[in-house]
């Protein structure tokens, strides 16, 4: 486990880095989905994840700072070992939900292509193509054991 110093945990409270969610959502799927990525770097020793709001309801805005309010979600996730890179994808509306997070589980492209972000650009083109545009193994193994 990674432990930070009080300045770095007191900056996870900036407004910057807040969005709201519905009640059932965060204590819903959203929860269930961090479990999962928790569960994940537990068998796999680490992952690259990266989440956030995805899309937003037009004109709502919550709070004297106007904050406005996500209308989608998403996590994405790299695994990389040696020359082994999967990558797969979240990608929520805010709202309850209740199916299971593997329902909605999704391509890296497919995540990129509602947010706009382009999030492991770092990788070689020709790897980062392939491995964006399908769902790693690892992630949906778990999945076909039901």
């Amino acid at each position: 486990t990674c432990k930070f110093d009080q300045q770095a945990m007191d900056e996870t409270f900036y407004m910057s880095n807040m969005s709201p969610q519905y009640y059932s959502f965060n204590r819903g799927i959203w929860k269930k989905a961090e479990e999962q990525v928790r569960d994940w770097v537990k068998e796999y020793g680490h992952l690259y994840v990266v989440s956030g709001p995805a899309a937003f309801y037009a004109d709502s805005v919550i709070g004297e700072n106007g904050v406005a309010v996500p209308s989608m979600f998403y996590k994405v996730m790299l695994y990389k070992e040696g020359n082994t890179i999967e990558t797969a994808g979240f990608l929520f509306q805010n709202k309850k939900i209740t199916q299971d997070p593997h329902d909605f589980i999704v391509t890296v492209d497919s995540v990129e292509q509602v947010c706009g972000l382009d999030f492991f650009w770092e990788l070689q083109d020709s790897i980062e193509e392939s491995v964006e545009s399908e769902v790693g193994l690892k992630f949906v193994a778990e999945e076909t054991e039901k």
